[in-house]
């Protein structure tokens, strides 16, 4: 009886953005756009990785880009790693390393054709983020902060920065007060939020 009970409740939890990241530990070997090669290890050996979805033909993902370099920039100093993830297997590593270049975005944008760390973290959207612990569990999947209200419509300042709280309720050893925060963007290529 008590199994029977177990397995919907297993199922509904299969559901859950970031609940395959809880089913299977984090494994990757990507490259980024510089021809850099970076793996789990380096998730396992930082406070958490912040794991950025962007791609270069969404515009809000473009707006973002000098908001995500003034976080990097401070929470890096504070033991995170920071990468950006592409997820558009049609766009070669020259043509993200260019655009980003154009955007002078700060942190390494990782390939993720295969869509590795889109599965492992749920990730539907760009922008979209995902703050991973060292074991590799998702600690926190949503928006950088609430500006983008809808589609078309946005703040000019933003009323809750919830990347940012996210961090510092991991760097005061707390949960995550808003573990998931909808996130409003662009599709990834192949994904089906």
């Amino acid at each position: 009886m008590k199994s029977r009970l177990l397995a919907p409740l297993a199922a509904l939890c299969l559901w859950l953005p970031g609940a395959a990241a809880q089913a299977e530990p984090l494994a990757f070997r990507l490259t980024d756009a510089r021809g850099a090669v970076h793996t789990q290890d380096e998730v396992r050996t930082a406070k958490a990785t912040v794991l950025i979805f962007l791609h270069t033909e969404c515009p809000l993902s473009n707006r973002y880009v000098p908001e995500i370099n003034r976080i990097a920039r401070e929470y890096a100093a504070k033991g995170f790693a920071f990468f950006a993830v592409n997820a558009d297997p049609s766009e070669s590593a020259d043509t993200i390393r260019k655009h980003y270049e154009a955007y002078a975005l700060e942190i390494p944008t990782l390939r993720d054709p295969e869509h590795v760390l889109v599965r492992h973290t749920g990730a539907t959207l760009t922008p979209e983020v995902a703050v991973v612990g060292p074991d590799g569990d998702v600690r926190y999947l949503g928006r950088i902060d609430d500006r983008a209200v809808d589609f078309g419509k946005t703040r000019l300042e933003p009323k809750r920065t919830d990347l940012r709280i996210a961090l510092d309720e991991i760097l005061a050893g707390k949960p995550v007060s808003l573990p998931v925060a909808k996130s409003i963007g662009c599709a990834i290529p192949g994904v089906n939020p």
